[in-house]
């Protein structure tokens, strides 16, 4: 009688437990079927002006770099010439806006006008500054210069700590894509392609300096004045890929609050650098980093570039290219 007595007693809580457990989970049904959706601590795509360009494949990207439209729209760099001539020319037609040479000269100052990053995308910035970073530290700073986008994603993937999100690369090429008018930017693009890199073949490494050029025209420049100057010139930026190029840009529009006028001012956005395109900065070995000042004006080296078209600069004084004057940095080809 009591081995009964405790067989129903048992009986009895095993249904009341399961009284219980449907209850709770019809209840957490009709709870959460009435609640509000949970909500991301941060969206993953919040990109105002560029988010409807930031849609699509890689391989769509290839794709409609390689076609003839594109290939018809895709200019290369002007020549040496071609630079100076339009230069002369626009030079001639006065300046383009009261303004316009004052922000040159004082670069790192806000304006009012200037463009900026929604808070959402500069946090985006920030997200793929740090990647990139890593990629870099992992590589080295040299060999980083020389990555496409497609080889700097696979060094990332097998870095926990770089591993790229498919919105994060939304953004950048939604980035990439866009107009010189976007980034407050008056320099011509000089990179159609996302993807587009130059091949390890296609350039030329100078341990001394730890950097690259492209081996044909932009090689020779440096050498020929190499030869002229001897160990005082060092070659301070070569050849750098869209990454690298990426990651420079926006680290100036993070440290100036998402301005991206300023950093404009400062350094090309990817795909508008002709350091892609075979331009390189030099400097007097004896100086260091005083050979982004005007210091450099003063150097054996600086002078020896005014003696020859050969040695010409990409943005001198007064250009129109939106962006200051940059004495060190050499047209390529």
């Amino acid at each position: 009688m009591n081995r009964l007595r405790f067989s129903r007693r048992y009986i009895v809580l095993l249904v009341g437990l399961a009284v219980t457990l449907i209850g709770g989970i019809v209840t957490w049904q009709w709870v959460g079927s009435n609640a509000a959706p949970p909500t991301r601590e941060r969206p993953l795509v919040t990109v105002t002006e560029i988010s409807a360009e930031a849609t699509g494949s890689l391989e769509k990207d290839r794709q409609t770099a390689a076609s003839p439209e594109a290939q018809k729209k895709s200019a290369p760099a002007p020549s040496v010439e071609g630079f100076l001539a339009a230069f002369e020319l626009n030079a001639g037609q006065g300046p383009l806006d009261a303004d316009y040479f004052s922000r040159m000269i004082a670069a790192d100052k806000p304006y009012d006008g200037d463009r900026y990053l929604e808070p959402s995308e500069l946090a985006f910035a920030r997200e793929v500054i740090d990647r990139l970073r890593a990629v870099e530290a992992h590589v080295g700073h040299g060999r980083f210069n020389t990555l496409g986008f497609e080889r700097a994603f696979k060094v990332a993937s097998d870095l926990p700590s770089a591993r790229f999100s498919v919105p994060q690369i939304r953004f950048m090429r939604a980035l990439f894509v866009r107009s010189n008018a976007f980034f407050d930017y008056r320099g011509a693009r000089v990179s159609e392609d996302f993807l587009a890199h130059h091949d390890a073949e296609d350039l030329v490494h100078y341990p001394e300096d730890g950097d690259y050029l492209i081996d044909g025209e932009p090689s020779r420049r440096f050498d020929a004045l190499k030869q002229k100057l001897g160990n005082s010139l060092v070659l301070l930026s070569g050849y750098r890929g869209h990454p690298k190029q990426m990651l420079l840009y926006l680290d100036k529009v993070v440290a100036s609050d998402g301005n991206l006028s300023l950093a404009s001012r400062n350094r090309a956005p990817a795909g508008y650098s002709y350091h892609f395109s075979g331009d390189f900065d030099i400097g007097d070995r004896r100086l260091g980093d005083a050979n982004f000042s005007r210091q450099f004006l003063k150097s054996p080296v600086y002078q020896a570039t005014l003696q020859s078209d050969e040695w010409a600069q990409r943005y001198p004084h007064h250009n129109v290219l939106g962006v200051r004057f940059e004495p060190w940095h050499i047209i390529g080809q």
